[in-house]
């Protein structure tokens, strides 16, 4: 009887190795559709080149008027879509775009935060 029960423990544990041997790792899906802003948007006004990290994205705006010396710094996170960047713009205000359904224009508002060098 006790020859059997020890049989049977380590059928179990044999079983149970084999098993948890073959599992097979589910990656966790993005919660991030594929929509990419990354690379270099041009308009008549500015020209937007963005990297984009998952829900991150980092960038430089360089104005189209060579009167105007005024890049600027954008710093911003995806809405959970991914369709909407909110970003602040380093030393100058607040931006969001929206990306089109066809992913190639976006259209967008944002804020400049008037400052002086007067002292």
């Amino acid at each position: 009887m006790k020859h059997f029960y020890l049989s049977g423990i380590l059928l179990t544990l044999c079983l149970f190795l084999i098993c948890t041997g073959f599992a097979e790792e589910i990656p966790a899906e993005s919660t991030l559709p594929e929509l990419s802003w990354a690379g270099t948007w041009t308009d008549v006004n500015y020209t937007l080149t963005l990297e984009q990290n998952e829900s991150e994205v980092t960038g430089i705006g360089i104005s189209q008027n060579t009167d105007l010396n005024d890049p600027f710094l954008l710093f911003g996170t995806l809405s959970e879509d991914g369709k909407e960047l909110i970003a602040i713009l380093k030393d100058s205000g607040t931006l969001t775009l929206i990306l089109s359904d066809d992913q190639i224009s976006f259209t967008g508002n944002g804020t400049v935060d008037q400052f002086s060098n007067d002292i």
